[in-house]
Order: C-alpha cells, then structure tokens, then sequence
C-alpha cells in the first residue's frame, strides 16, 4: 500500500499509524507555494516528443521538483496538505496536537496570541530553503534545446485554523484547513511574487526580530505583506520520523484517491497515468460557511462536498480539489480526466447545472457560480517521493477560473471549446466577450441554458458526403435486410481521422430515414478496465436511466422492464449491476 500512502499528508498518516484523530482546531503557520513556467514547458514537450511522451517527460520534471520543495517541507515538521493546479498549501503545527514532532525553543518574544511564534519560523525557514533548492533546478533544457524557467512564490500566515476531513470515503476523501488564517494566506499569496517569500502583516509583526525583513507590499485594499530575505536564526530542522507505511489500514489508505485512480495504480506504476488529453474543466466558487465560529462548519463542509462528490460521479467526472480563499472557496472538478468520455462537455454541464441547484437544499451555501473551459491538459499523478497526488494541469483550468470569477452568482459560464463540444446537446446564449487575466485577446463566453432532448442521437452530418458512395449503399442494403427482420453487425476501421465518425453519422441518418431507433455508445483505450463501457451508454438510454441518481430507482426499473418485456432473462438481470 506504499504507493497510497504517499497520497496522505504526512501528519495525517502518523497519525493514522498511530491510531490517532487530529483535531478539529488547531494553531500553526500556513504555507502556500505556487510554481510558475509549466504551461509553456508542457506545450513545448508534448510538440517535440508526442502528446504521451511529452506527459510523461513533463511528469519525470515536476517530480524531480516537487520532491525538492516537499523535501523542505518535511524537513522543518510541515505536511503538505493539498496540492491545487502547481501550488501545494502546508501547514506547521504548534506543539499542542503535534504528532510525532517536538518543537525546538526558541528565545521568547512579545506575542499576539493568536500567533504561534516556533511554527511561524519553521514556515519562514522553509520557504527561504524552497528558493535555494529552486534556484539550483530552476531552469530547465529541453531535448530539442529550449530552456525554460521556472520559479516559486511563497505565503506564510499563521494562527488558529480549522482543519476537517471531507468527503464521502467510497469516492475520495480530502483534508481541508480553512479559516481566518488561510484567508490571510490567500491575500499574502495574490501579493506574492516570483522568488519571494512573503508574510502576512501580523506574523511579520510578531516575528520581526526574529527575520530580515527588506520591504513591505500593499494592494488597492491596504492589505500588507512582508518581504522576508533571510532568518536572524536558523532554527534546527525537526524531521519526521519515519512512517511504518503497511501499518496503516487499506481502508484509509485507498480512500485518498479517485477510485479509476486507485484501480490504475493497481495494475500500472504512477507514471503510467501520465497524458496530455482533452479535458473540460469546472470551476465552482461558493462561501458562507463560518470556518473560525460555527463548531457545524466541518460537517455543513462535508455535506456540501458529499453532494458535489456525487452529482460528479454520476457524470462520470472527478472533483481533483478544494481551495479555501478570502474571497470564498472553489472546487476543481474535471470532465474527461481521469476517465474520459466523447460527450464529456455535455456531462459537465449537465454537472453544472446540478451543482448550482445545490444551494436551494443546503441554504448556507451562497454565491454558487461556475466556470468552465475545455482544451488539452497535463492529467497525472505527481509529486515527490514522500507525498503525491493525482492533478489535472493547464490552462484551460486558469481559464474557467476566471471564467468563475466573472459569472453572476447561480450562473455558469463556459468558453467557445466548450460551446462547440456541446452545441447539439445544450442550448446557450451568446455573452459579449470578457478580458481575463493572463489572455491578450477577449475571450468569447456563452451561458447554457437547457439540455436538448438527452435521448435524441445527434448527428454529425451538415451537408452531403463526398465519396463513400460505395459504403453507402453497403450500409443501406443492410439495413434494408434489419427492416425484413435479419440482425447485421458492421466493423468500420481505419486509422485515425479517416472519417470513421463521419460514417458512423451517415448511418444515423440510414437509420432514421427507415424509422428505425439508433441507440450509441463509445469506449476508449484508457476505459479497457471498465466493465461493458461502451454498453453503458446504450443502457442507460435504452431503458432511461439518465435521470435516475439513485442507484436502487435505476435497479427498479430495469427490473421491471425486463419482468415486463424479457421475463425469460430476467434471473440475468445481474450482469447489468456494473
């Protein structure tokens, strides 16, 4: 079970070793890394190796690198908690509640209570010692001799925090700091810049003869951040022993990652999850829950995850992470990765449209808005040797970011790659284009509205085919024998971009200018594992399943069908289960 283990931060899995519960409440120092110069290192490997090699040399770089900073972390008593896109947030505890570290004394000085003085400096320390080890790997040459560079900014904030397991166990739980003090960490982390290390005005108050501090930022809000250069003490490193990782149950352990993840692992090294493929994107912004005051907020947090946990899996999509900010917190969930779908747009506004029905049951969530973009993206399991997750990076994900920010609260909005994946599915309203951060042009936005009709088969086919005649008129003349009762099976193939998708919808029309019903479904090489994939589809429209969550309504009914209709294959009904 090593290979799960490394999906759990470090003081979590001491403690589960243990057989320990980490509180609720704690106090320490937040950390927060942000890694820039990716997107254009991924786009310039995946042109010079290929769309599966350049992943995987792109995954072999962000290894090497992550396992220098998360080395840091790990060598002052930190957990790295949660990855998000190419930021990890870390957190050092106070020695109240700290497993398996001892906190080294430090010379006392004037303290705001709610600042731990020890964890606040080991924070420090370790974010100076992340920019020593990025600067020795900080450029990066590609086989065809590209250099890029890649750089880090550091936030450190400290105080109270809550922190709370989320997450219903069968699908993926994740562990969440949140409260006043992250929200601090997220202010401190916007004013960040490349190879800085930053503190939040309160810390680098209490701290101050403890660092060299060479200037202090602000922003249009008067929010301030201290620009740390150095330590008046280097404070010994407080290494964590070491984990007897097969002594922590399979249970815990297997229910931090995505189950296609989990699956994956099983049969294939972390690296075989490696690829650049096409994904869609979904950004969830939402706030009202009062981390610091409400003793329920961990479990309205739960609630609220849980449900979003599974309108995602019901479209077969994955919700990749949770970030708590000032200016409210977002979910990240995406559509095409780790399981991929040729409708996967559809699906995530199908979700999308789910998810912001959310706050009608649960009220205490407010400001519920959505963004979303679709485009080629780095899907993986990344990290170091001590800690590890599955991500999903790229720019669409900046995209539908910004794309959230600029939604009205209760609306989605999408980009054209979306429009256009969907545009037989949905129906959408076309918005006057918006300028984001971080694109030089507007880009093009549309709101979905409604679902078309989910069971018609679309087709592809705008204008007569050109050539194929031959083909055709095979198709029909079989056909025309399905009409006098004979079955037939067809196997179109060809390399990729031939047209075989192109046929496929010539054969909708066939079908249809013979009243005849069409039913589809697709599968693709990385489903092999899934039992029936390409069936699934066809099920779920033939008996209309689409609109059943419930596991035990979908049962029903394809019970009762088949009772009906098929009585004779009814003790067969199992099979169907998956």
């Amino acid at each position: 079970m090593q290979d799960f283990d490394i999906y759990i931060p470090q003081d979590r899995r001491l403690a589960l070793v243990r057989g320990l519960a980490l509180p609720d409440r704690t106090c320490g120092a937040a950390l927060f890394a942000d890694i820039s110069g990716f997107t254009p290192l991924a786009e310039a490997l995946a042109q010079e190796l290929g769309p599966q090699r350049g992943a995987e040399e792109l995954t072999a770089h962000l290894n090497r690198l992550y396992d220098a900073l998360i080395h840091c972390v790990h060598q002052f008593g930190g957990s790295v908690i949660g990855f998000s896109g190419d930021a990890i947030t870390c957190w050092f505890n106070s020695s109240e509640g700290t497993v398996g570290t001892e906190e080294k004394k430090i010379a006392p000085v004037p303290l705001v209570p709610s600042v731990p003085v020890v964890p606040s400096l080991y924070a420090v320390a370790c974010g100076l010692a992340m920019q020593q080890a990025m600067g020795n790997q900080s450029a990066i040459t590609t086989r065809g001799g590209a250099t890029f560079t890649l750089a880090v900014k550091v936030a450190v904030a400290s105080g109270p925090a809550r922190r709370f397991l989320v997450g219903d166990p069968h699908i993926q739980v994740l562990d969440v700091l949140a409260g006043h003090t992250l929200d601090q960490l997220a202010t401190a982390g916007r004013l960040a810049r490349r190879g800085e290390v930053v503190l939040d005005a309160q810390t680098a108050t209490v701290i101050a003869d403890h660092v060299h501090i060479s200037g202090w930022r602000a922003d249009e809000t008067a929010q301030r951040v201290a620009i740390v250069s150095g330590l008046a003490q280097q404070p010994h490193a407080s290494v964590w022993p070491d984990t007897p990782e097969h002594n922590i149950p399979a249970k815990h352990a297997q229910g931090w990652l995505l189950p296609a993840v989990r699956e994956r692992l099983r049969h294939h090294s972390a690296a075989f999850l490696a690829e650049l493929r096409p994904v869609v994107a979904l950004m969830l912004h939402f706030q009202g829950i009062d981390y610091d005051h409400d003793a329920d907020a961990g479990q309205m947090l739960n609630s609220f995850i849980c449900a979003a946990q599974h309108i995602t899996a019901h479209y077969e999509g994955a919700l990749i992470d949770i970030t708590m900010g000032d200016k409210g917190s977002y979910l990240y969930l995406t559509f095409g990765a780790p399981v991929a779908h040729d409708d996967d747009a559809a699906r995530a506004l199908a979700a999308a449209r789910d998810l912001l029905a959310l706050p009608h049951a649960m009220p205490y969530i407010t400001a519920a808005r959505i963004g979303l973009a679709r485009g080629t993206m780095h899907a993986g399991a990344y990290g170091g040797t001590q800690r590890r997750t599955y991500g999903v990076l790229g720019d669409p994900a900046n995209l539908a970011a910004r794309l959230m920010e600029a939604a009205p609260d209760g609306t989605a909005w999408c980009d054209y790659a979306v429009y256009h994946a969907a545009e037989r599915r949905w129906v959408f309203a076309a918005l006057p284009p918006v300028r984001v951060k971080g694109k030089a042009s507007a880009v093009r936005v549309y709101e979905p509205l409604s679902e078309r009709d989910r069971h018609a088969v679309t087709s592809d086919v705008q204008q007569t085919m050109v050539g194929r005649q031959a083909e055709i008129a095979q198709l029909a003349a079989q056909l025309d024998e399905v009409v006098a009762g004979a079955s037939r099976m067809f196997i179109i193939e060809g390399e990729a971009g031939i047209g075989k998708s192109r046929m496929v919808a010539e054969l909708v029309q066939l079908l249809r200018a013979r009243g005849m019903v069409g039913l589809l479904g697709a599968g693709k090489s990385v489903e092999q594992q899934t039992p029936y994939r390409a069936w699934r589809d066809i099920f779920n429209a033939y008996f209309g399943l689409d609109e059943l969550t419930d596991a035990a309504a979908r049962r029903a009914r394809v019970q009762a069908y088949i009772a009906e209709h098929l009585p004779h294959l009814l003790d067969r009904a199992p099979i169907l289960n998956d």
